[in-house]
């Protein structure tokens, strides 16, 4: 299913953080903003340091995420089917569909994320 993996890791590493997804903007905004306050006041090094760390650990259990569900070994396979008797599972068309344009969606958002940023600037500053 070379579809449901694609869409799968690209959806986990957008949740870690990974650029250039979505998510990563939000992270690195959040970021930015907690190493200028700490310029100003320490007390915010702490949870800033606990946030870094949560963002390696999110990274690292998405990784395992898509190395054991895509790319392990099958708990029902115990090599008694071939490889030639093994059943070609795929999505549904329209599965395909919706999960297309998230992924697109997901890679617009984390390439040219200005767009979002200044709705939400205008938004919120009126």
């Amino acid at each position: 299913m070379p579809f449901a993996t694609l869409s799968s890791a690209i959806a986990a590493l957008s949740i870690a953080g990974a650029p250039p997804f979505a998510c990563f903007i939000s992270e690195f905004l959040i970021f930015v903003g907690a190493f200028e306050i700490i310029n100003h006041d320490s007390f915010y090094l702490i949870p800033t340091v606990f946030m870094l760390i949560a963002t390696v650990l999110s990274l690292a259990y998405s990784l395992r995420f898509i190395s054991k569900v895509f790319f392990g070994q099958s708990k029902t396979d115990n090599g008694a089917e071939k490889a030639s008797e093994k059943k070609n599972l795929d999505l549904p068309i329209y599965m395909k569909l919706s999960l297309g344009v998230l992924i697109v969606i997901v890679i617009i958002i984390g390439v040219y994320p200005t767009f979002f940023l200044n709705l939400i600037q205008t938004v919120s500053f009126g």
